[in-house]
């Protein structure tokens, strides 16, 4: 790494070549409980400078699957020969990197551009009741489609030979343990409605992730969570404190080995339903009060707010972008600067050949795993470690102007392909559409502004000494923002005129809490019966 380049790391929970005319782009629609932007921004923040446009060097060979390239994948895979017991995932090709050695000698002009490969996930018995259900991944190439391409057992990225994962069997077949857990639940649906009545609709979705495993045994814990109303994502602020728990096998397809574990109430276990029921009905049984959504869950204003809070703030504004993007092969250029732009589903946005004055100081740039551990004194609590790549990181959402990023911010969008995870991204276009604004009919409009960049001025100096020295410090930061179930995660990137860089990640969202009962060493009673959830994120 080049010696005078510092990378930090935060996390804060709490066209035609030249320069283009500005064209007018208007303010966002957004969802009905967000506020409207006229007031904030004014007429004259609907000028957005577009920056100017800028050949790469090189073609950007992490660039992710084409809309053209994963249709044309799917359709290939449908006349290809696979054994009866193997399911191939069609809709969820991703491209498989090329290897660094091969990338760097194309990048310094001492070998061919690399072949392009994708990756394609499969499974194999994964219905079947005699043999084990697997996962892996097949290699398809070389891309685009044509009489060269082939597939074969994608093995070398992984530790195991084989390159297979054991599919748990709540994975193998969700008909089977969804008859299994609603056997459950349905055996005590007098006492569910005793307790929670009409207040709530209920689902006893979400168990820990992963499940436990121990001696060859899976051992699953699930609790019932109220419903969230509107359009608010809150229930996860709904805990009702109901668990039960089942177990089988490590390596067994047979059903009826499957073993109910009994309940979890209010900090009593009960092996058996009967053993639950008979104390339940009970007299002095303590019936515990469920977390009813309502407006403390949702985010709208609650009054006026202060004063002038409708007045727009100070904000800088600027004149020109100072910045050059080639759209087709997502390169930028910013003072010294240049690298690609890159997508994945599981791991989101990733930087490559990151380059300072021409020198390369970082091959690659971006988050790699999202770790989120949390403790507690019921089973699910206590048992959850959220790998957020295994969700995607990459399912990045549409930019708020004015408040994902500054107003004069320039935009690169991102399509969702296929609609399901596993899908494919495609950078298109050069601004978002954002409604009544004209737009030049050459660019290439998509709703989905997921990537912003833009300059900032810092609140300190860059360098100082004295009243003879002072240097204004201006960095440059591309950011994006990823859901991950209750969490939004916002990365930014930011770059400084003395070769640093440093990476900042925020968390927002809504917590995954906890049912407030007994548990007072592991979390603030917030809410009538709710808790916060000890945990950590590891980035």
């Amino acid at each position: 790494m080049h010696a005078g380049t510092i990378i930090t790391a935060l996390l804060l929970l709490v066209g035609t070549e030249g320069r283009r005319e500005k064209h007018r782009v208007t303010r966002a629609r957004v969802a009905s409980q967000q506020p409207d932007f006229a007031d904030l921004r004014g007429e004259a923040a609907c000028t957005i400078p577009l920056p100017p446009e800028v050949k790469a060097p090189k073609k950007n060979v992490w660039d992710f699957l084409t809309r053209t390239e994963s249709h044309d994948i799917a359709k290939w895979l449908a006349t290809q020969k696979f054994p009866n017991t193997t399911e191939v995932y069609r809709t969820g090709a991703e491209l498989m990197l090329p290897n660094k050695t091969d990338v760097l000698q194309y990048l310094d002009g001492n070998g061919p551009e690399p072949a392009r490969y994708a990756s394609v996930q499969i499974y194999e018995n994964l219905r079947g009741k005699t043999s084990i259900p697997m996962t892996g991944s097949i290699l398809v190439g070389p891309l685009p489609i044509s009489n060269a391409t082939t597939w074969q057992p994608l093995t070398y990225p992984y530790t195991k030979k084989d390159g297979k994962t054991r599919v748990l069997l709540g994975d193998a077949d969700w008909r089977a343990m969804s008859r299994f857990t609603n056997n459950i639940t349905n055996s005590v649906k007098d006492i569910t409605k005793d307790l929670w009545g009409n207040k709530t609709s209920y689902s006893s979705w979400s168990g820990q992730d992963p499940v436990w495993q121990y001696d060859n045994k899976i051992t699953q814990w699930s609790q019932y969570w109220g419903s969230s109303k509107g359009d608010f994502y809150s229930s996860t602020l709904l805990p009702l404190g109901l668990y039960y728990g089942f177990e089988f096998d490590l390596l067994g397809i047979d059903q009826d080995s499957w073993k109910f574990k009994g309940w979890l109430y209010n900090g009593v276990h009960y092996p058996t339903t009967e053993d639950f029921r008979e104390a339940y009905f009970s007299p002095g049984f303590e019936k515990l009060d469920p977390n009813l959504d309502g407006e403390w869950t949702h985010t709208d204003p609650k009054d006026a707010g202060f004063p002038l809070d409708r007045e727009a703030p100070p904000m800088p504004l600027a004149r020109s972008a100072r910045f050059s993007v080639d759209y087709r092969q997502k390169y930028v250029e910013w003072m010294g600067f240049s690298f690609y732009l890159a997508f994945q589903t599981e791991t989101g946005m990733t930087m490559y050949d990151i380059r300072f004055k021409g020198e390369r100081i970082i091959y690659e740039l971006g988050i790699q795993e999202a770790l989120a551990h949390y403790a507690g004194n019921d089973p699910v609590q206590s048992g959850t470690s959220y790998l957020d790549s295994a969700y995607g990181l990459g399912y990045a959402q549409s930019l708020m102007p004015g408040y994902d990023c500054p107003t004069y911010a320039s935009y690169l969008n991102i399509t969702l392909e296929g609609g399901g995870y596993g899908s494919t991204r495609d950078i298109n276009g050069r601004t978002p559409d954002f409604g009544d604004c004209s737009i030049p009919a050459d660019y290439m409009v998509l709703p989905h502004p997921a990537i912003c960049l833009f300059e900032f001025d810092a609140d300190y100096s860059i360098q100082r000494h004295s009243s003879q020295s002072n240097t204004k410090n201006t960095y440059f930061v591309v950011r994006t923002i990823s859901t991950v179930g209750n969490y939004d995660y916002s990365f930014s990137y930011e770059f400084y005129m003395d070769g640093s860089i440093q990476v900042i990640v925020r968390a927002a969202g809504y917590i995954q809490s906890a049912y407030y009962a007994k548990n007072d060493d592991y979390g603030y009673h917030i809410h009538d019966a709710l808790s916060g959830s000890m945990h950590d994120h590891v980035l």
